[in-house]
């Protein structure tokens, strides 16, 4: 399991899902957004980074069980349902999960995207 690699994972498939075709070719900006919501994390108390990391190391084992492998090493698809299944599972905190990873992710996108706009 591993944190980072979970958020990157997590991050790239929410932007895919929720902003495709909103940058130009060639703009890379996941990475970018992946430092964004992280460095988000470091600025929250530490009571709540330690929730928010035990939680995102939760998400990535949930699938162990089923697949073998964790969330950052499914391929695309397998993602997508896993992370469609906690948006609408029955516990308002795997939601809420979801929801601030996916706030945080498109936020991030749109704001890289106006900034490089506003260079070009």
């Amino acid at each position: 399991l591993n944190f980072q690699s979970t958020v990157s994972a997590l991050v790239y498939s929410l932007v895919h899902e929720r902003c495709p075709g909103t940058a130009p070719a060639g703009w890379f900006l996941e990475n970018d957004v992946v430092r964004f919501v992280v460095a988000q994390q470091g600025r929250t108390p530490d009571y709540l980074c330690l929730l928010l990391r035990a939680v995102t190391l939760v998400f990535d084992a949930w699938p162990l069980l089923t697949t073998g492998r964790p969330f950052h090493r499914l391929a695309p698809e397998v993602r997508r349902r896993q992370i469609e299944r906690w948006r609408t599972s029955r516990l308002g905190s795997m939601r809420d999960f979801i929801r601030y990873y996916e706030g945080l992710a498109v936020f991030g996108w749109y704001a890289y995207c106006a900034e490089r706009t506003a260079k070009a």
